[in-house]
């Protein structure tokens, strides 16, 4: 077989993507109290999956594939559309489990080291939950930065 050549910055960054799930994963395992990679289908547990998925895909930045080979690499089954399925399907765990949007917000504020496009999916995530008055006012907040340049 024939393997791609990469430079070993790729190689480094696929490393440090995944020290940086593994240490996400712990802490929402702390948080749901159960192991996020355990093989079964109890709601809890799919709920969790789902939050650290969603965190992987949209605060991250990892690919399908990327998320999909952590699980198969801690001896979960699924591939690429198992966890595009349970990205999907995240809003629907978030309206009828309010912790999963505490864990969110706790989880996305400890990454440190957020990268502007993060930053940016964090701010349209929490703007869905703003009232109109705030939406105004960083409305023309922004504007006015925008303005600045």
């Amino acid at each position: 077989m024939i393997y791609p050549r990469y430079s070993s910055n790729i190689y480094a960054q696929i490393i440090n993507n995944m020290s940086k799930a593994d240490k996400i994963a712990k802490e929402i395992s702390k948080k749901a109290n159960v192991d996020v990679f355990q093989n079964t289908r109890k709601k809890e547990v799919v709920e969790a999956r789902s939050l650290l998925s969603f965190i992987l895909y949209k605060y991250e930045k990892m690919t399908l594939q990327e998320i999909g080979n952590l699980f198969k690499q801690k001896g979960r089954s699924g591939n690429h559309t198992t966890v595009l399925h349970s990205i999907k399907s995240f809003e629907t765990h978030k309206k009828y489990n309010s912790r999963i949007q505490d864990w969110l917000l706790d989880i996305t504020l400890k990454l440190k080291d957020l990268n502007n496009d993060a930053k940016r999916e964090f701010i349209k995530h929490k703007v869905n939950f703003l009232k109109n008055k705030d939406v105004d006012k960083i409305a023309k907040q922004v504007d006015k930065m925008t303005q600045n340049k």
